[in-house]
């Protein structure tokens, strides 16, 4: 609610899902009115982290100095909004694309290496902007979106082996799937950082914060030599949980973000709406696609046709999107 009432009047409507199960049609909310349901547990956890990301978030709009563990708590708080967001799409369109979630919001947080990259608008105009939900691509790969907060765009990334291997931790290399469950083989780390970290997405015009995560490779046989080197151990926040720590690229140079508070990650100059709007429809929607080729490539050969047909048809409206 606090993100809501700092972006404009609660009670004003919004586009909030798009049901495709037989042609598309728009569901519009009042803000205050999209909730969802939780057990007593989560929302006291949920509460406990929006009570902190809520003044992290102030200072963001204000630009003022944050620390790693500002940035680090709200990366795991665009985790959290990206899961909710497409569990919601599953609620509200009652599964019309036959997907099967076997997890809470809970449940995916902190478990895959993840990115924010920020952009200064140059509108100040009080606004909530959610991107990157509304085609079957976010259905099918809930792994990026991108939201505007008043005079920000962030754009949230997450995947397996997203940041890590540039980051010099050592990561997997998916190869099979089974169930919900990603088999793969072991690659060093390189114990270096390589700019840029996305190859595809080097955002000269934004900041990116990175973080990887090797939280499965804490249980997987084999792979304890890799994540107690001492280059793991020093660049980590919580070891024992396999979360490292937040590095950061700006105006092409990427390092440890440090863990006093900085004034580092704002952003240069502020782009027009349209450069945003771009930016953020573009990033996400291609990330989403790529997410989905990663999954055909390991996806046992009866679900290959599936694959195939999705990332096609979401390729076909993405380019008639950016015409």
């Amino acid at each position: 609610m606090w993100l809501i009432r700092l972006t404009g009047d609660p009670n004003r409507q919004a586009n909030i899902h798009v049901d495709f199960a037989v042609e598309p049609k728009v569901k519009r909310f009042a803000f205050d009115q999209f909730t969802l349901p939780a057990c007593g547990v989560c929302n006291a956890g949920f509460a406990t982290m929006e009570a902190r990301a809520e003044p992290i978030m102030r200072m963001i709009l204000g630009e003022q100095a944050l620390s790693e563990a500002d940035w680090d708590l709200i990366l795991s708080w665009f985790d959290k909004v990206r899961v909710g967001l497409w569990l919601s799409k599953y609620l509200l369109s009652k599964n019309s694309l036959g997907i099967n979630p076997h997890f809470h919001i809970a449940q995916r947080l902190d478990i895959r290496d993840r990115a924010l990259i920020v952009f200064r608008r140059e509108s100040a105009v009080q606004t909530l902007t959610i991107i990157g939900t509304f085609l079957p691509s976010f259905d099918f790969s809930p792994t990026s979106f991108a939201l505007i907060v008043n005079n920000y765009l962030f754009v949230n990334l997450t995947g397996i082996d997203l940041c890590s291997h540039r980051l010099g931790f050592p990561s997997i290399k998916p190869l099979s799937t089974d169930g919900s469950r990603v088999e793969g083989a072991l690659i060093s780390g390189t114990h270096r950082t390589i700019s840029p970290i996305l190859r595809k997405f080097p955002h000269p015009e934004g900041t990116g914060l990175y973080q990887p995560i090797y939280r499965d490779l804490l249980t997987s046989a084999g792979t304890e030599p890799a994540v107690i080197e001492e280059y793991v151990t020093k660049n980590s926040i919580d070891q024992a949980r396999g979360i490292g720590g937040v590095f950061q690229q700006r105006l092409g140079k990427a390092g440890r973000y440090p863990a006093h508070e900085s004034t580092l990650w704002i952003p240069g100059k502020p782009l027009d709406n349209d450069r945003i709007l771009r930016i953020a429809h573009t990033s996400v929607y291609e990330h989403q696609i790529e997410q989905m080729t990663s999954a055909l490539q390991v996806s046992p050969p009866e679900q290959k046709r599936f694959w195939k047909d999705q990332i096609s048809g979401c390729r076909r409206v993405l380019r008639t999107m950016l015409k």
